[in-house]
């Protein structure tokens, strides 16, 4: 068998030409290389959101040893990191961070949903859990469980990694990286129960959020449509289309002296809850709901509290150690 240094043996390149040389570093594609080095480098970025944070952290310890794939260093510096590990579910108040640190991680990066919570919102089905962090960012590998435990994740990490080497992934950033497709509709109050149902009969079953802005301070504002006038209250619904992975965002505008639009019990029983807490904290009522009652405030309180020209509440803390307990 003929061999030459560097290029290994070389006795089949008279019959197959270049495919009889050995795979070597030399003879390797430059992509090749690249894939490689990129699928053994992940360091992941710290970012451990609740209980699968636990489980997540012995991934790197001695037992399980990440170590072996060249990520053993979980970065607290995004600048430092290639790979978000999002072990836990993600709140609306959490959401923009996490997605500011994905914004300072450096290309190209990747997202490995860890656990029920982070991919679907899990038990947590309500108005402050994110229903699957891909409405965030965009996710590369999904790591099922409740929670998973390391060997789980070890999994999604080994899988990752294939897609790296196959070039997947590298393809896949060519689409937006927005995660699942997204679109903005705006109506004037109140909005047109025909188009509502058209949507949801169109594959948009599920209504993920529904809240009310207050916009008090900014009557003016810019960026709606031309024929929809701004008014004070904006009712926000949003829909989700599980089949092709898209996402509708209703913006509704509700003037001040006539706060009511329409129930959307009747097509999505699930914003019961919804436009209660609503009605409740900002005064909007929800015409055709079975419950139109409080759900956070006792019955006799006096008010939303959520609206910007509700006075601050007096009410004194008291104590249990206090002597002139009230």
């Amino acid at each position: 068998m003929a061999r030459v240094p560097t290029l290994g043996d070389i006795s089949g390149v008279l019959d197959e030409g270049l495919e009889g040389l050995e795979h070597n570093f030399v003879t390797a594609r430059i992509e090749d290389l690249v894939k490689w080095s990129r699928a053994r480098s992940c360091w992941p970025a710290t970012f451990g959101l609740a209980c699968c944070a636990i489980e997540m952290l012995p991934t790197g310890a001695a037992h399980y040893d990440l170590a072996r794939y060249g990520m053993e260093v979980f970065r607290a510096s995004p600048r430092q990191a290639d790979l978000m590990i999002v072990a836990g579910r993600v709140s609306q108040k959490m959401a923009p961070v996490l997605r500011q640190i994905y914004d300072q991680m450096m290309e190209p990066k990747w997202v490995i949903s860890m656990g029920v919570c982070a991919s679907s919102g899990g038990m947590f089905n309500n108005y402050a859990i994110v229903q699957g962090v891909d409405q965030v960012v965009p996710v590369a590998v999904y790591a099922p469980g409740c929670p998973p435990g390391p060997e789980t994740l070890m999994h999604a990490i080994l899988t990752l990694h294939d897609k790296l080497l196959t070039g997947e992934l590298t393809r896949r950033r060519e689409q937006p990286g927005a995660g699942a497709g997204f679109a903005l509709a705006d109506f004037p109050a109140p909005a047109p129960p025909a188009t509502v149902e058209s949507l949801r009969d169109e594959g948009y079953c599920t209504a993920t959020d529904l809240t009310i802005v207050d916009y008090l301070t900014h009557p003016g504002r810019s960026g709606l449509p031309g024929g929809v006038q701004p008014e004070r209250f904006e009712v926000v619904v949003g829909l989700f289309d599980h089949a092709r992975r898209e996402r509708v965002r209703l913006r509704i505008q509700v003037p001040a002296d006539d706060p009511t639009v329409p129930s959307l019990f009747d097509l999505f029983p699930g914003t019961e809850a919804m436009e209660r807490e609503a009605w409740d904290l900002f005064g909007v009522s929800f015409e055709g709901h079975p419950d139109h009652s409080r759900i956070l405030l006792p019955e006799d309180w006096v008010g939303h509290p959520l609206r910007k020209d509700e006075g601050i509440g007096a009410i004194p803390v008291q104590f249990k150690s206090a002597s002139d307990r009230r």
